[in-house]
């Protein structure tokens, strides 16, 4: 092992600037090099340099106007540049310009920034520090701490709070001391319910069958056909979850519901890319962007092999209408199997994108590990979309980064939660700007997934715990989006973003949506979250306001009344924090009320309104049907909710596709009678989520406007004899 990992070129008049650095990459573990500590008494200097800058993982040039003007300096970058491309492989040292001030341009048009990434130095010399400690240095010396090496968190309150967060300090202590109080429980609480699940698995013969997908969806993107076919791969585990220290992986993620456990062969995978495809076109339903959404990281060669991944990417380049391919990774699997997505955009057709997923989540390090648990940091990020930002210069943009973002992990109030996502909009836009790569915000509302910690935190009573977890209210997420708008910094980033459906999970024990105070659906649930679904086709925010204005019968003054549930969300979310000793005052006034009662946006949501008035008509038909499903039509509703009861008192354990074909009768009948030409209603599922609540998920095509609509309804019923 060598003696020191990075060199460090400077100006001897920034020494003050280097010496706070050179502390800092200490700190971690990692040694630097530099003349006035390094050259010994009677060493030659030139033969020194050489011997140390060929020695060096790392060399970094600390460039500013004095660097500019030392010939020295300029004798260092081009012995250098020289050394490097003498050696070879993994010898060869990795160059890194840092930018310590904001230099003239002119003076950026030097040969060697033209062709190697540069970072912009922002005074922060512990965040550059973990930076360079998490490129894949060997530590020096012990340091008692597993950042140096990228090794998973060691959850000691101590270590817990070392992370960069924007958060105050006593958050931070309160969220550590309650994750580490927790976590005995939280592993148990993980560990029952695959339990569950095996001993389901092992009763369905469906579950089992690695031919089937572990789900498949058809949702709204912004493409020419505005519809994207998501398809989980029945597979292996994630590696991730094997290998996190707490066998539990990210905190929030319910999807190892659909896995297997065990890694399918690839005629299993081909036969289930086969099966979602025909489900699609079963619905009739028209998409060109496909996206795996599989358990785990696509590129990983521990969970798909590479004969597998070549398979499935010829089968989609023989596709001309699939325009746009998705697939899920880590940041680790992007840059250490280097030529991985080179060889995959190979296979495509250069009139396909290939975008990578990274569950990204925040650009806060310490919300993104004790919040959620990812096993990476904001470097591994970075390098990351850098190596992607690299592979665009030969294949002329293809790639894309989808960075999904998590809307309220645990622990956060909703104020603090949607401070973050605004900070991350933030980051990505000017990461975006830095690298030149197309980065796509993709927010992805938190469901409650069984056997998570959001599921373990909702258990809790309301005074049991001071972080009790909430479902994700939609109007959050209509809050989310205005704020972006109107807020420059976070453009680019605004204009990309997209928005995940609910119907992305399975196995989910609440979904984001309008929630009364009861826990039930609140009668408005549909319309927004529709409204909200479609600013994924055309990425219009007024839209998404004239569709809510024109579908809600009593305007806008009612919406924004205390009484609304707009209002009512307003009043107790973001005025009043569900999180004791967390301030909110920037939320004083919501961004949706403030858009909505500006004048100058009067005629704009006018000519909006417009254009969505044919679908807002079918929209209102819904919304009535959702009210008599839901009990809130006193005439109309005991008679269908006594109907769902006599059908389900002589069902069996499941819900039979007979039964699903007397309730999409009964759900018909709920729409206007006079209509029943120009509508169909498909059921898909339904579930009992207790005695005495049915879930109903089913699919309304609109015949005058060609658009369908994915529902959810929770009909309120007595429980049956059979407790089924």
């Amino acid at each position: 092992m060598c003696s020191h990992n990075v060199f460090i070129s400077y100006a001897r008049d920034d020494f003050e600037v280097i010496k706070r650095i050179i502390r800092a990459l200490d700190h971690q573990g990692l040694s630097c090099w530099v003349d006035q500590d390094n050259i010994r008494w009677g060493e030659s200097f030139p033969s020194a340099l050489h011997n140390a800058i060929e020695s060096s993982q790392y060399i970094i040039f600390c460039i500013s106007e004095n660097y500019t003007k030392s010939s020295w300096a300029r004798k260092e970058v081009e012995l250098a540049l020289a050394i490097s491309q003498d050696m070879e492989g993994s010898n060869r040292p990795h160059l890194l310009p840092l930018l310590l001030e904001d230099i003239p341009d002119h003076l950026k048009s030097l040969p060697f920034l033209q062709t190697l990434q540069y970072r912009v130095y922002n005074g922060d010399p512990t965040r550059l520090a973990v930076a360079i400690a998490h490129l894949g240095l060997t530590p020096t010396r012990e340091t008692g701490r597993e950042w140096a090496n990228s090794s998973p968190l060691s959850y000691s309150f101590e270590e817990i709070l070392r992370y960069e967060s924007w958060l105050p300090l006593d958050r931070r202590r309160a969220i550590a001391t309650c994750l580490l109080d927790i976590l005995p429980d939280l592993k148990s609480h993980r560990k029952n319910h695959i339990r569950e699940l095996n001993a389901l698995w092992k009763s369905l013969p469906i579950m089992t069958d690695r031919r089937n997908p572990a789900w498949v969806r058809v949702n709204t993107t912004h493409s020419v056909e505005g519809n994207r076919l998501t398809i989980g791969f029945k597979n292996t585990t994630c590696e991730y979850r094997v290998t996190d220290p707490l066998k539990l992986g990210c905190f929030n993620c319910g999807y190892y519901a659909g896995a297997q456990f065990r890694k399918a062969t690839i005629a299993q995978l081909m036969e289930q890319l086969r099966r979602g495809f025909a489900h699609a076109f079963n619905l009739g339903r028209r998409f060109d962007v496909v996206e795996f959404l599989s358990d785990g990281s696509f590129l990983s060669d521990k969970e798909m092999d590479d004969e597998a991944k070549i398979r499935i990417f010829e089968s989609l380049a023989s596709m001309p209408y699939i325009k746009r391919v998705l697939v899920e990774s880590t940041p680790e699997h992007i840059y250490s199997q280097r030529e991985e997505v080179p060889a995959l955009l190979e296979v495509l057709r250069k009139d396909q994108i290939l975008e990578i997923g990274v569950g990204f989540e925040t650009a806060d390090d310490f919300v993104r590990k004790t919040c959620i648990n990812k096993g990476f940091l904001m470097a591994h990020f970075e390098r990351a979309v850098t190596h992607l930002a690299n592979i665009n210069l030969s294949y002329d943009n293809q790639c894309t980064v989808v960075a999904y973002l998590l809307v309220k992990p645990a622990f956060l109030s909703v104020g603090e939660a949607i401070d973050d996502l605004i900070y991350s909009l933030r980051y990505l836009s000017e990461l975006s700007k830095r690298l030149g790569i197309r980065i796509v915000p993709k927010l992805e509302p938190a469901a409650i997934a069984d056997g998570t910690v959001l599921s373990y935190l909702h258990r809790l009573s309301d005074n049991a715990n001071l972080f009790r977890y909430n479902p994700v209210n939609y109007w959050m997420i209509l809050e989310i989006l205005t704020r972006a708008f109107l807020d420059p910094s976070c453009h680019p980033a605004y204009n990309e973003i997209r928005i995940g459906a609910r119907e992305d999970m399975d196995d989910i024990i609440k979904v984001p949506a309008v929630y009364r105070r009861d826990g039930r659906f609140d009668q408005f649930d549909y319309v927004l979250y529709d409204a909200i679904q479609r600013y994924n086709s055309h990425r219009d925010i007024f839209q998404v306001y004239a569709v809510i204005r024109e579908t809600y019968p009593r305007g806008i003054k009612h919406l924004l009344s205390p009484n609304s549930s707009l209002g009512a969300w307003t009043r107790s979310e973001l005025n009043e924090s569900d999180v004791a000793n967390s301030r909110n005052d920037s939320f004083e006034v919501s961004a949706i009320h403030s858009l909505l009662t500006n004048p100058d946006n009067e005629s704009i949501l006018e000519e909006a309104a417009s254009s969505a008035n044919l679908d807002s008509q079918f929209l209102r038909k819904i919304y009535g049907c959702l009210d008599i499903l839901e009990g809130y039509v006193t005439s109309r509703s005991a008679s269908i909710q006594s109907r769902f009861k006599e059908i389900l008192q002589n069902s069996e354990s499941r819900i039979s596709s007979a039964e699903l074909e007397k309730f999409q009768y009964i759900v018909s009948e709920c729409f206007d009678n006079s209509e029943l030409d120009l509508f169909e209603i498909r059921m898909i599922d339904a579930k009992l989520e207790s005695d005495d609540l049915l879930r109903l998920f089913f699919e309304a095509t609109n015949f005058r406007s060609g658009r369908s609509h994915v529902l959810w309804s929770e009909v309120p019923i007595e429980s049956n004899e059979h407790g089924v």
